[in-house]
């Protein structure tokens, strides 16, 4: 059902919706060791 509908999309709307999953989890990743970071930081003093 998804997927057909996803077929369906014109190739730029296909791409800026992979692109913006992949650039959401780029930002998430990097928040994530930011915190794990500063956690280890304070931790640390």
């Amino acid at each position: 059902m998804l997927n057909d509908l996803f077929y369906q999309l014109p190739e730029i709307v296909k791409w800026l919706i992979i692109f913006g999953i992949v650039l959401a989890a780029e930002i998430g990743f990097i928040v994530a060791l930011f915190r794990v970071g500063l956690i280890t930081i304070v931790q640390k003093q």
